[in-house]
């Protein structure tokens, strides 16, 4: 358990140098975070770019393998989705020709049971190395689960990691973490003493309730910043290992995350030109793509209500690529008691 997921990943970027491996597939529809470890290791970045699903194209793949033997494949599982069984294939066909396969599972860490148990453990598949950023889909401070197969391909990376959880745990994180999570807790109570119409619409916060949200806005953006300082990979909070312990198996968020795409299935339908419905499987993360201006309103719309997706991308500053970037927001799949208003907040946005 390290302490945060760019910690993980600058962890694998440093075994993967010292192994001599000095390129990385990444797919071009990602997250910043996800990129900046192998830079600052000095690795050359190639971003392959996305199919439908976003994630990585197997076609454009296949050409950046022959081009790049031996390169390290970055796969995301992004907003849960499941690799196609041709992607699979090449994965497994790259692993077997010498290209270190690295899966971030951070979207559908609640699919991973194996990266959730007390000693994390390699998911099944092509993978040599798997982690996962724990604090976007669950209610903890901090915390990523970082897993490896073994053998003297990752006799570096077990090295890495023990000493940088040797280090103990970020005290002004962790701390930050647990005063989000009241303040989280008192907006909850808040919101949930409030009137809200049969009908499903979300009903105006109140002063107290906007109070409360600006509260948690700020502490968010205040422990956003001590993550994004926090180069030294270090071990996760006590109070993250613990809430993991205690973890079960999530069956009302995959109630609340079935429901919610059954009735976003139908309720798309009238405008599918203005936001479609990602598939996915995930319990932790429903997302919707469709027209940018179509998902600001619902982005903004949600946060006017004190509801935040688990991710969000948007295009990295600086990155020169002409390419469209996808507009995608993501559904909260931890309310399910305010799965009425959700659905009224995007029928609003059609």
């Amino acid at each position: 358990m390290l302490g945060n997921g760019k910690q993980a990943l600058s962890l694998v970027a440093c075994a993967l140098r010292d192994a001599g491996v000095h390129t990385v597939l990444a797919p071009r529809y990602s997250c910043e975070t996800m990129l900046t470890p192998f830079e600052l290791e000095g690795m050359h970045l190639r971003l392959v770019e996305v199919g439908d699903d976003l994630l990585l194209d197997p076609t454009e793949l296949a050409h950046a393998l022959d081009q790049e033997p031996g390169a390290a494949v970055l796969h995301c599982e992004t907003y849960g989705a499941q690799a196609s069984p041709s992607l699979t294939r090449l994965l497994r066909q790259a692993r077997r020709a010498g290209s270190p396969v690295i899966l971030d599972a951070t979207h559908s860490l609640l699919e991973r049971p194996e990266l959730l148990a007390t000693s994390p453990a390699l998911p099944a598949g092509p993978w040599q190395v798997a982690l996962a950023s724990t604090r976007k889909l669950l209610p903890v401070p901090d915390g990523a689960v970082l897993a490896w197969c073994d053998g003297p391909a990752n006799a570096g990376l077990h090295q890495l990691a023990r000493t940088a959880t040797g280090r103990g745990a970020d005290v002004t994180i962790a701390s930050l973490g647990q005063q989000l999570f009241s303040a989280q807790t008192r907006l909850a109570r808040t919101l949930a003493s409030r009137t809200v119409l049969d009908t499903g619409a979300s009903a105006h916060l109140s002063p107290q309730a906007q109070q409360g949200r600006l509260e948690v806005c700020r502490l968010a953006e205040a422990h956003e910043e001590a993550i994004e300082r926090a180069m030294e990979p270090r071990a996760a909070s006590a109070l993250t290992r613990r809430v993991l312990a205690g973890a079960g198996s999530y069956v009302e968020r995959r109630g609340c995350s079935a429901t919610l795409r059954h009735a976003l299935a139908q309720l798309l339908q009238a405008r599918p030109d203005h936001l479609q419905l990602l598939p996915s499987p995930s319990a932790g993360c429903v997302a919707l793509r469709g027209q940018a201006d179509a998902v600001d309103r619902l982005r903004t719309a949600l946060s006017e209500a004190a509801l935040w997706g688990p991710v969000t991308w948007d295009r990295p500053e600086g990155r020169l690529d002409p390419r469209p970037w996808p507009a995608v927001v993501t559904l909260p799949t931890d309310q399910s008691e305010r799965t009425g208003e959700i659905l009224a907040l995007v029928r609003a946005c059609l």
